[in-house]
């Protein structure tokens, strides 16, 4: 004879509850991804087109792929910090590129492995000239789980960062950039 208690019962009710809302929760997160996912494809197969070019609206640019001239502000290099691609931990590089209206964009370069220690900084190099560039437009990455605010060492470059945010790095390069971020291209 089965006769479960009353608090059982709402213990049982409550877990149901909780575990259906995770559920869905779930089902969204899968259905924005694969939204996500699609977008960027179908953005991908667009044709390039120039920073000016562009619609106004952020999501309307994000994920359009661009080209234009420019040249790397290679003294600049910022570091964005808890990175982990493929097990090992490490930094995003990121490196502003001069355009010709005395405009910046930062440019996301990709992954580079932490040093043995914290306090060994990896040596990065950017490409010299004027070259053109190509990538995919996107919001800044978001400020995800902090462990210190973020580092503002003016003397020494490259600068950790904990986040990208732009009006603080505009500060800190003296110049304006671009309000969204470059992924390079890969080639």
């Amino acid at each position: 004879h089965f006769n479960p208690g009353i608090a059982s019962s709402v213990v049982t009710v409550a877990l149901l509850y909780t575990m259906m809302s995770l559920g869905f929760w779930q089902a969204d997160r899968a259905e924005f991804k694969d939204t996500l996912q699609q977008k960027i494809i179908e953005r991908k197969s667009i044709s390039p087109a120039g920073l000016e070019e562009l619609l106004q609206s952020s999501e309307d640019r994000r994920y359009h792929p661009v080209v234009f001239m420019g040249v790397f502000a290679s003294k600049h290099i910022l570091l964005l910090d808890n990175i982990i691609y493929t097990r090992p931990v490490g930094y995003n590089v990121f490196t502003p590129v001069i355009l010709d209206d005395s405009k910046a964009i930062l440019v996301n370069r990709g992954f580079i492995s932490q040093g043995n220690t914290r306090d060994q900084l990896p040596e990065i190099n950017a490409p010299r000239g004027r070259i053109e560039i190509r990538g995919l437009l996107d919001l800044t990455p978001s400020r995800t789980l902090l462990l210190a605010e973020d580092v503002r060492q003016t003397g020494s470059w490259p600068v950790v960062l904990q986040y990208i945010d732009l009006s603080e790095i505009e500060q800190l390069l003296g110049y304006q950039l671009y309000d969204m971020v470059l992924w390079l291209d890969p080639d």
